[in-house]
C-alpha cells in the first residue's frame, strides 16, 4: 500500500465533499445536507482500511473500521428521518 498516494486521496476526497459553492450555502432543503453526508460516508467507508492502518502505527488498529460503522449509523438514522431538526 502506497500511503503518500492514498493519504492524498483521502484528503481529495473531502476536499471535494467540503467544496460547497456560496449559493449551496443557503441549505434549503435537507436532500442537500444528506448528499453531503451521504459523500462524507462513502468516502470513509472506502477509505476505512487505510485509516486503520494508520491507526495500526499509534493506536489499536480500529479507527477506520470504527469510523465506518459509526457512520453507517449516521446514514441509517438519516434515511429514516424526513426532517433535518429531527437529526440534531
Amino acid at each position: 500500500m502506497n500511503l503518500t498516494k492514498d493519504r492524498r486521496n483521502l484528503r481529495g476526497s473531502f476536499v471535494r465533499v467540503m467544496n460547497i459553492r456560496k449559493e449551496d450555502t443557503t441549505m434549503a432543503d435537507v436532500k442537500k445536507v444528506i448528499e453531503i453526508i451521504d459523500k462524507i460516508i462513502a468516502d470513509v467507508d472506502e477509505q476505512k482500511l487505510f485509516l486503520t492502518e494508520l491507526d495500526n502505527v499509534i493506536g489499536d488498529g480500529d479507527h477506520g473500521i470504527n469510523l465506518a460503522r459509526g457512520f453507517d449509523a449516521v446514514k441509517t438514522k438519516i434515511h429514516l428521518k424526513a426532517k433535518i431538526s429531527e437529526l440534531f
